[in-house]
C-alpha cells in the first residue's frame, strides 16, 4: 500500500512538473547589428546601425534573416547615396550576438552607447563621422 502511494505521489509530481515545463515560454531577446567603414573617396567614417531586432533565431527563418541583412544593406546604401555596403558585406551583430539583451530598453541604451563611442573614437581623426540608422521595424 505504501509503495502504491509513493508511486502515485511521484507520478503526480512528474505530471505537474511536465505541465509547468510546457507553460514556460522562451524569453524574448533583443539585439542589433552594425557596419563600420572608412570611405577613402569621401574621407568619411561611417557607422550603420540597426534598430533592435526581436528573437533573431527563434522567430526569424533563415530566409527572413537573409532578407533582413539585404534590407539593412539596401537601406544603408540608399541613405548614404552611394554603395557603402557592397552585396558581399554583412552587418555584424553587437558583441557577436543577435539575442544579447533581455529587455528592449537595454538594447536601445546599448545602441546609443555604441553610437556615442563611435563618434568619440573616430571624431578625433579630423575626418567627418556619419551615423546611418537603419530602421527596419522588426521588433
Amino acid at each position: 500500500m505504501k509503495t502504491n502511494l509513493k508511486k502515485s505521489i511521484a507520478l503526480l509530481v512528474l505530471c505537474f512538473t511536465a505541465m509547468a515545463f510546457n507553460q514556460v515560454q522562451a524569453q524574448t531577446k533583443y539585439g542589433f547589428a552594425t557596419f563600420e567603414k572608412f570611405d577613402t573617396e569621401k574621407e568619411t567614417y561611417y557607422l550603420v546601425i540597426s534598430d533592435p531586432v526581436k528573437n533573431w533565431f527563434s522567430s526569424l527563418s533563415k530566409q527572413e534573416r537573409e532578407d533582413w541583412q539585404t534590407d539593412f544593406r539596401t537601406s544603408a546604401n540608399r541613405q548614404a547615396g552611394f554603395e557603402l555596403m557592397p552585396s558581399y558585406d554583412k552587418p555584424v551583430p553587437y558583441n557577436g550576438e543577435y539575442e544579447k539583451f533581455s529587455s528592449l530598453s537595454d538594447c536601445k541604451a546599448s545602441i546609443q552607447d555604441v553610437v556615442n563611442e563611435f563618434k568619440k573614437k573616430k571624431g578625433g581623426y579630423d575626418k567627418p563621422v556619419k551615423v546611418i540608422y537603419v530602421n527596419l521595424n522588426r521588433y
